[in-house]
């Protein structure tokens, strides 16, 4: 050790000590920085995660709202589309009868022919389509036309002494009997035309 350098006088320890002292103490303020710094990376990273977990909550909200809607979409879809497939199968069912029920109302147009045996014949050609057309509601009522068409057909054809006679024998014979029946036949076939329709149009109405 130079000279007029003398160590330090150790009280209660060796100079060495005091030097380990020191040392220590620079390196404790040295770890302080370094401790708040990684304390203050910590807390930031937690700040970040907790901020982060609403949004991800946030998202999958979303995404569970488009799937319920795209859900609905499709059922709503696919009603339409049943909706569509039972207005093809009625119109497919009953296609047969409603060109009955078209033809019906096209001879119902006509006159009665002046020929007996053409009148005979229109007649039973209008039995046959109302048959075919609705049975349950129109059988019945093309049945009474012909059962009083021939009393009708003889008066028609019949000569009388004056229009008076006509007249009383036209309610005396029976003949104004097969007027009512053709009258109510006539509608009955605009009744069931306007259900047929009716059914159609409220299967329309369901995939609107």
């Amino acid at each position: 050790m130079g000279a007029g350098l003398r160590p330090w006088p150790a009280r209660g320890g060796s100079t060495v000590s005091i030097i380990e002292r020191r040392t220590t103490s620079r390196a404790s303020s040295a770890r302080g920085p370094l401790l708040a710094t990684t304390t203050h990376a910590s807390s930031s990273g937690y700040h970040a995660t907790m901020h982060a977990k609403p949004r991800s909550s946030s998202l999958h909200a979303a995404r569970t709202e488009e799937l319920a809607q795209a859900k609905a979409e499709l059922a709503k879809a696919q009603a339409k589309a049943d909706g569509l497939q039972d207005l093809l199968d009625a119109l497919d069912e009953d296609y047969d009868a409603m060109e009955a029920q078209r033809q019906l109302l096209l001879e119902l147009r006509k006159d009665l022919p002046e020929a007996r045996d053409d009148a005979q014949a229109y007649l039973d050609k209008i039995q046959r389509l109302a048959n075919k057309a609705d049975p349950s509601r129109l059988g019945q009522f093309a049945s009474r036309m012909l059962e009083t068409a021939p009393t009708f057909l003889s008066w028609r054809d019949e000569d009388f002494a004056s229009p008076a006679e006509r007249d009383a024998a036209f309610l005396t014979s029976g003949a104004s009997g097969f007027t009512t029946d053709f009258t109510e036949l006539k509608d009955a076939v605009l009744l069931s035309v306007a259900n047929r329709l009716d059914a159609i149009l409220s299967l329309r109405d369901r995939i609107r």
